[in-house]
Parts: structure tokens; sequence; C-alpha cells
């Protein structure tokens, strides 16, 4: 800004604003210029692959594919690991339905419940829960519906579902049924 006497100098303290044309503004922020390839060249699709690789293992930048023995070796391990986590959480679950089943009863030590599938998927129904003697305490036809059921029912369907073999089955009658002991 101009001063009335017209001198444009900056005044001490102030600094002058950069001018919108300057030449930080007129260069790229990215070059097209490529690195030095280090052994890569591009394969048909464009990708940088290592060019000579001596332990057989192919390069895309930034993904290493390992050998075929290396590469079931990792993915058994992962399944495996995978398996046991969903057989822990579904031992979670079923902890959280005893839990929500105690808070009715608090003496109940064995729930047998019904699994069924559908379109919005798994779900359960409680049959019976049993006492830490075997005595029955709660029947669905003797004593009507459980009080908030599905808080215990939604975490059976969900155990069933992530780990099939977390619960314990049975045929009772033709029906399969399921026990969950809440004291193991």
């Amino acid at each position: 800004m101009a001063t009335p006497d017209g001198d444009t100098r900056a005044r001490p303290g102030r600094r002058r604003r950069p001018t919108r044309t300057g030449s930080h503004r007129s260069q790229p922020l990215h070059t097209n210029r490529r690195e030095p390839n280090h052994g890569l060249c591009a394969g048909p699709d464009g990708i940088d692959r290592i060019a000579s690789n001596p332990g057989g293992t192919v390069t895309n930048a930034g993904y290493i594919r390992l050998s075929q023995p290396v590469r079931e070796q990792t993915l058994a391990a992962a399944r495996q690991q995978a398996q046991r986590a969903a057989a822990r959480y579904a031992e979670l679950l079923a902890a959280e339905a005893g839990i929500a089943a105690r808070a009715v009863l608090p003496t109940v030590a064995q729930l047998l419940f019904r699994r069924t599938s559908d379109v919005l998927g798994p779900s359960a129904s409680l049959v019976a829960g049993y006492g830490r003697t075997g005595r029955l305490q709660w029947h669905v036809d003797l004593d009507g519906e459980w009080p908030d059921e599905s808080l215990v029912t939604d975490h059976l369907a969900a155990a069933a579902h992530w780990c099939g073999d977390a619960l314990e089955h049975i045929d009772a009658d033709g029906e399969e049924l399921y026990i969950l002991n809440l004291d193991d």
C-alpha cells in the first residue's frame, strides 16, 4: 500500500504479502519425472515389478507375493488363528447369555434351547432351564415365556453362529436342541 507521498516501501515491522503471480504458484506440485527404478521394470499393466528375483517371490509396488509353500503355510496359520478367535468369541457370547439368564433365575446352571435359521439369520428360543442338581426350574410349556428372552437368546444364536462347536447339541425326541452349561 502506498503512503500519501507515494512511497511503496514496506514499513518496519510489517511483512509484505507475496503476489499471487509469483513463481511458487505457477510451478506444479508434482513432477512427472520418474525416480530411478532400482531394478524395477514396468509390466504390461503398468505396475513396477522386480526384474530379477533369486528368491522366487514377485514384488509389486509395496506387496510381496510369497512362494506357494510359504503362502499355504501362512494361510493355514491365519485360518487356525481365526478359528480359535471365533471359538473364543462364541464362548464370550455364551457367557453373556448366562449372565442375562442368571439375572432372571439366579440358580440356573443349564439352559436348553432350540436354534433355527431364517432369512434374517440365526435365532434361538429357550426351551428349559435347570438348576445345579438337574431339577427343572423353568420350562416354556409350563411357565410361559421367559422374561426378556431376547437378552439371552440373541447371545446364544450369535454364539452358535460364530462357532457351531461351542455349544453342545443333543437329539431329544427327534428335535435337535442345544445345551449351555453355565457352571463350566
